[in-house]
């Protein structure tokens, strides 16, 4: 049974304001007042535990850092298996991002990582440099690598602050990655810095009510932030697509299905053609600062676990099947 894994600090931490105003980035959306008493009244887990598809563990690196790695129970030797690595938005952590986004449904082992700080680098709050934490994720792999039978596909997905270090990785470790998605991301004008990237598979999800990061870009914490158009516009020029997407009005997939938000509008999504790699934006009409469908989405836009579903998706991973009688 999944132990829950965030403290009622990290639920304060969290607000939402009306349109117009500037809010400063939470870890994660808005629980619903009922869930936010359930979540608040529990602890931060052991150093190991388990959920309904997996276990997962707490391991420290030589740095002093450490990260959680979730196992589903179907894993052997013998069957290597992928690697998803999530980063949280600002204020957030590994367990948050676990317990919110549920990624460790996959058929993959999940690794879920800790800012220092809360935070990661080049936003204007982090307290590390952008090197920092590239080898902090750096070791991460290394150690995933070295313990686990792995396929050799590497994929990360990033919420907020940590959509913007995704936008890093496709700058500078775009050869190490087998796809990358950013969800709300805080694309502050620094994660350019240093850009040389090859093309990348690259996802992106951002809410049009956004009142965070807001949509059409912005200023926060003194610092000028990029808008979804122009983040993408980098994205696929980069990836050698042509300039112009498509809106594709339904999909095969199971996030995108008939009846799904694609088919119905709440959700529009464009896929640049012509690319290098695959290159996707997904508009979510009226949506917030949030993984959308996650435990802290209470705005119903969306079927539970939608962002995560369209995550795992694009980047061709199965859900792992719990064991029965789990």
């Amino acid at each position: 049974m999944l132990i829950v894994l965030v403290a009622a600090a990290l639920i304060a931490a969290t607000v939402y304001a009306g349109a117009g105003k500037r809010v400063d980035e939470p870890a994660y959306g808005s629980f619903p007042p009922a869930r936010a008493q359930e979540v608040a009244a529990n602890k931060y887990p052991p150093s190991s535990g388990s959920t309904k598809t997996g276990h997962y563990e707490e391991v420290g690196l030589p740095s002093g850092r450490s990260f959680i790695i979730h196992v589903p129970d179907s894993y052997q030797p013998s069957h290597p298996l992928p690697v998803v690595l999530a980063l949280h938005g600002y204020k957030g952590n590994a367990a948050s991002m676990l317990l919110d986004t549920k990624l460790y449904e996959a058929d993959a082992l999940t690794v879920f990582s800790t800012g220092k700080g809360k935070a990661w680098a080049p936003a204007p709050y982090a307290r590390t440099s952008v090197d920092e934490d590239l080898a902090y994720i750096d070791a991460i792999l290394s150690y995933t690598r070295a313990v686990y039978a792995t396929d050799g596909r590497f994929f990360a997905a990033g919420f907020s602050n940590g959509g913007g270090l995704i936008h890093v990785l496709a700058c500078q470790r775009s050869a190490e990655y087998s796809g990358l998605a950013a969800i709300s991301a805080a694309n502050y004008d620094a994660v350019n810095d240093d850009c040389e990237r090859g093309p990348i598979p690259y996802l992106d999800i951002h809410g049009t009510a956004d009142v965070v990061m807001h949509y059409d870009g912005g200023s926060a914490h003194g610092k000028h932030y990029e808008s979804v158009a122009q983040d993408m516009e980098q994205i696929a020029k980069h990836n050698g697509c042509n300039p112009f997407p498509e809106r594709q009005r339904n999909g095969a997939s199971s996030a995108n299905s008939v009846n799904s938000p694609i088919a119905t509008g709440a959700v529009k999504k464009y896929r640049w053609h012509a690319c290098d790699a695959p290159t996707e934006h997904y508009e979510v009409v009226g949506g917030t600062h949030t993984w959308n469908g996650s435990l802290s989405d209470s705005r119903g836009l969306v079927p539970q676990k939608w962002a995560t579903s369209t995550v795992l998706d694009f980047f061709g991973i199965a859900r792992s099947a719990p064991l029965q009688g789990t």
